[in-house]
């Protein structure tokens, strides 16, 4: 398991109470849960449950968390990008049908020769980041006209 083994994250949860910033009783509290329980975590007393992952990041604010978990896998983290719509919000659906369409058109070329490569697979990934913020200037169109 290398990296992402129980062990290493019980040392990482232990050096992360210990920096000097960090206010346990404070991250306990905004966890929910007990000061004396979230020391047990990191002193291998109980497991620590992967449902309190999130808690933890919310409570601490501390990106290391989420670059530890993500650390052996091929992924990084990108901040999520913020909606600004100025369009009318039939432009911005019509956007998003537009999205639609690449990724469609986009899937069945990479799956005509059956298997998606690399970089067919780095495209599609591009075509959902983008219809991701068509749909989100949707959200915000949307908002907007609710005022």
């Amino acid at each position: 398991m290398g990296n992402l083994s129980y062990r290493g994250f019980r040392f990482f949860l232990y050096g992360l109470l210990t920096k000097r910033e960090n206010d346990v009783p404070d991250i306990a509290r905004r966890m929910g849960i007990g000061r004396t329980t979230l020391y047990h975590y990191a002193e291998n007393d109980s497991y620590f449950p992967p449902d309190l992952i999130a808690p933890l990041y919310n409570a601490t604010k501390d990106l290391s968390i989420l670059e530890w978990i993500i650390q052996d896998t091929d992924y990084q983290l990108t901040p999520r990008q913020g909606a600004i719509s100025t369009k009318p919000i039939m432009q911005e659906a019509t956007d998003v049908a537009i999205a639609y369409g690449d990724l469609i058109a986009e899937l069945k070329k990479a799956l005509a020769d059956g298997r998606i490569t690399g970089g067919e697979k780095k495209k599609l990934h591009k075509i959902l980041n983008n219809h991701l913020k068509e749909v989100e200037e949707v959200r915000a169109a949307l908002e907007r006209e609710a005022c």
